[in-house]
């Protein structure tokens, strides 16, 4: 848990100088992925309340402040101006999330079923990751700091692996878990096409 500070600090602090290749749309989204992922922890817990799984509610919800912060200096520094790139990610990423939705009624699962949410999850997520690795291309990325790319890496490998052996631990995997294994499989995936692009840049 020590590394989201460091995660959140770094950015925020790189951010105070540069937003450059830097997405307010991406972290917006980003909040509400891991919004959405803190309700699915918090169920998780509920169904078989585990320390690891609480450690998970906990940077779930660090990442809910991290990402704030984030938008809030982007707009407060002025130097932020909300693209086309930004009304792309929202728009596109709200209408995949209503496919999901719809899909999920159709099967007569509610938009509230862990795994609805772990597949909205992946639309809310996986769409603003590609944008923000399309503006890297396009325009640098001079406001991604290293430790940014690299800690959000290990974050989320570390909250696939936690999940996993949580589950394995309890000898269940409970649809809770599923629909944070599935967010965060199409999470890790993204952002490893952003890494690769912003290293490459």
């Amino acid at each position: 848990m020590a590394l989201v500070p460091v995660f959140g600090i770094s950015q925020c602090v790189k951010m105070l100088h540069s937003t450059q290749g830097v997405s307010v749309s991406m972290f917006a989204l980003a909040a509400a992925f891991t919004g959405l992922q803190t309700w699915l922890a918090c169920s998780a817990y509920r169904h078989k309340p585990v320390w690891a799984t609480m450690q998970v509610v906990i940077i779930y919800v660090f990442g809910v402040i991290v990402y704030g912060a984030m938008i809030a200096i982007a707009f407060v520094k002025g130097a932020y101006v909300w693209t086309m790139s930004d009304n792309v990610a929202v728009v596109t990423s709200g209408f995949l999330a209503g496919i999901v939705v719809y899909i999920g009624y159709s099967k007569s699962l509610p938009w509230y079923d862990p795994i609805v949410k772990g597949w909205t999850n992946v639309a809310v997520r996986t769409v603003p990751n590609l944008i923000m690795a399309y503006k890297i291309l396009t325009s640098g990325g001079g406001g991604v700091s290293t430790t940014f790319v690299v800690v959000f890496n290990v974050l989320t490998l570390m909250r696939i692996a936690q999940v996993v052996l949580t589950s394995k631990k309890l000898g269940e995997w409970d649809r809770n878990r599923k629909g944070l294994i599935i967010g965060e499989i199409g999470n890790e995936l993204s952002w490893l096409l952003v890494t690769v692009i912003w290293a490459t840049v």
